[in-house]
């Protein structure tokens, strides 16, 4: 609500979601920086507004990361990785703290020229779009400013164990 004119709604109840997040790709030009995001996902308008701050700052970081939380059941928060509590610019080189959820950045529109989403890929469109983005905008900024979300992170070996035990 305090971004008015800076942030838009897409539902496209009837599409994956690399056809919806290609139709934001689409839109995206006539803004400054995208922020792929879904209905788990929630930033406060004061971490919006903290982060456009930085980016300010630094206008030669094209991809920039929120600090990503998922919300417990118990009501306390879980961190995706344990980044540093302040801004820490990050080689692409470097895996180590590199996040693949991309609800967790905010990347310049103009940056992932040609990228598009697999719309035939079944789950890990979003991450194979995120990996291409990086990898092509040689590193990022990665922050302090949370950002909270109901679903789970892949790094999470309770609700992702094929990932960690392929059979």
């Amino acid at each position: 609500d305090k971004y008015p004119r800076n942030v838009s709604v897409y539902a496209m109840p009837e599409q994956g979601y690399g056809a919806c997040y290609n139709r934001v790709r689409d839109l995206a030009g006539d803004f400054e920086y995208v922020h792929f995001t879904n209905t788990a996902t929630f930033v406060k308008a004061s971490a919006l507004a903290k982060m456009e701050g930085r980016i300010r700052n630094q206008k030669d970081v094209g991809i920039w990361s929120f600090y990503p939380m998922t919300l417990q059941a118990n009501g306390s928060r879980k961190a995706y990785l344990p980044f540093p509590k302040s801004n820490y610019r990050q080689s692409n080189s470097k895996f180590d703290r590199f996040s693949m959820y991309l609800p967790g950045y905010l990347i310049r529109s103009n940056l992932p020229k040609g990228e598009w989403f697999d719309e035939n890929a079944p789950e890990d469109a979003d991450v194979l779009f995120l990996m291409r983005v990086v990898f092509a905008g040689k590193d990022y900024m990665l922050t302090d400013i949370p950002l909270d979300c109901k679903e789970p992170f892949e790094n999470d070996y309770y609700n992702y164990r094929r990932q960690f035990n392929p059979a």
